[in-house]
């Protein structure tokens, strides 16, 4: 990973996602690009895309994941 940017870095990996309406949840990164990001539901295929001006932040999950809740599979960020 020497020399990818962050959150680029990360795709493939499971992140914590907070979004502008205070939702946050866990799932894995699909794909980075310069206007926003695809996101995988956990135990889920389904994909989203999100704009990054719905996003407040991302990181990637500490020992407060099992504290966070996953995503549902209707559910869209």
């Amino acid at each position: 990973m020497a020399g990818e940017r962050k959150p680029e870095a990360w795709i493939g990996r499971q992140v914590a996602i907070h979004f502008m309406d205070q939702r946050e949840l866990l799932a894995i990164l699909i794909d980075v690009r310069e206007f926003g990001f695809v996101y995988e539901l956990l135990d889920s295929e389904m994909q989203i895309f999100t704009p990054w001006s719905a996003v407040l932040w991302m990181r990637l999950p500490g020992d407060d994941a099992e504290s966070m809740r996953r995503a549902e599979p209707g559910e869209l960020g």
